[in-house]
């Protein structure tokens, strides 16, 4: 997509604010998988299952961020290899 002036429209900032919450999301679901998966030591399938147990999407999200939040809590961040930029 080209623009034709350097100010984005209002079309072209929803657009943009759009996709960037749809990352958002699938970034929580896909880590909240990834923490479902270690503690109920099942596979990929059944942790999204558990996540669309909820009646609506937003319900998923917020429980995918709130197990975000609970292992954040929980972690040591000193040691967290996500945090060390070395």
């Amino acid at each position: 997509m080209t623009f034709s002036s350097k100010e984005p429209t209002d079309r072209q900032e929803a657009a943009a604010r759009s996709l960037v919450e749809q990352v958002r999301v699938r970034a929580a679901m896909n880590r909240a998988v990834g923490i479902l998966r270690v503690w109920r030591s099942c596979d990929r399938d059944q942790a999204r299952d558990h996540l669309r147990n909820f009646s609506r999407p937003a319900a998923e999200v917020s429980e995918a961020d709130r197990l975000a939040t609970i292992v954040d809590g929980a972690a040591d961040r000193r040691t967290d290899p996500e945090l060390r930029w070395d």
